[in-house]
C-alpha cells in the first residue's frame, strides 16, 4: 500500500476512535509515529498473508488442472454411438497404430453402445478387450507393430 494511503487510513481511525471517555490513539506519542509504525507492520503481516493464500490456492489450481489432464489422457470415454466410428479415437489413444478387421466381419455391421463407460487406456491390450467385451469379436493385440486384429466369434451374418 502506498504511504499516502495508509496515512489517510491512519487519520482516519484516529479521528474515530477518540472518545470524551478514553484517551486517544497516540495520547502519548504526539506524532503518532509509533503508531503508524505498528499499523504499516500490520498490513505488511496481513500482505504477507494473503500472498501465501494465494500462492496455496494457485498451487492446488495447477493440481487440479493436472490430475484433470491426466484423467484424460489416461482414460478414454466411449460414449453413446457407433463402435466402428469411436474405435480409431480409441486406437489413437493407446498408441495402436493399425486396426484390421477381418474378411469374416461384414462391413456393414456396426455395434451400438447404448450408455457411456470409461477405458482405462494405458494398456492397449486391456483397453481393447474392455472395448469389445460383451461383443461377439475379439481383438487380438500384437505388440511388435502395435497393431489390433479384430477376429469374429461368430459366424456374422451380413447386416442391413
Amino acid at each position: 500500500m502506498h504511504k499516502k494511503t495508509i496515512s489517510l487510513i491512519a487519520a482516519t481511525l484516529f479521528s474515530t476512535s477518540t472518545s470524551t471517555l478514553a484517551e486517544p490513539i497516540g495520547y502519548n506519542d504526539p506524532l503518532g509515529d509509533k503508531w503508524m509504525q505498528k499499523v504499516i507492520l500490520q498490513i505488511s503481516k496481513v500482505d504477507a498473508e494473503n500472498a501465501k493464500l494465494k500462492e496455496l490456492l494457485s498451487e492446488r489450481q495447477r493440481a487440479l488442472s493436472f490430475i484433470k489432464r491426466e484423467n484424460n489422457y489416461r482414460y478414454y470415454t466411449v460414449i453413446r454411438g457407433s463402435l466402428r466410428s469411436q474405435l480409431p479415437t480409441l486406437a489413437r489413444q493407446t498408441g495402436i497404430t493399425t486396426v484390421r478387421w477381418n474378411n469374416d466381419i461384414p462391413i456393414s455391421c456396426d455395434w451400438q453402445f447404448d450408455s457411456q463407460f470409461k477405458i482405462d487406456a494405458k494398456n492397449p491390450e486391456k483397453a481393447a478387450l474392455e472395448f469389445f467385451r460383451g461383443l461377439p469379436l475379439t481383438p487380438i493385440y500384437i505388440e511388435r507393430d502395435k497393431s489390433l486384429n479384430i477376429e469374429p466369434l461368430t459366424v456374422i451374418p451380413e447386416c442391413i
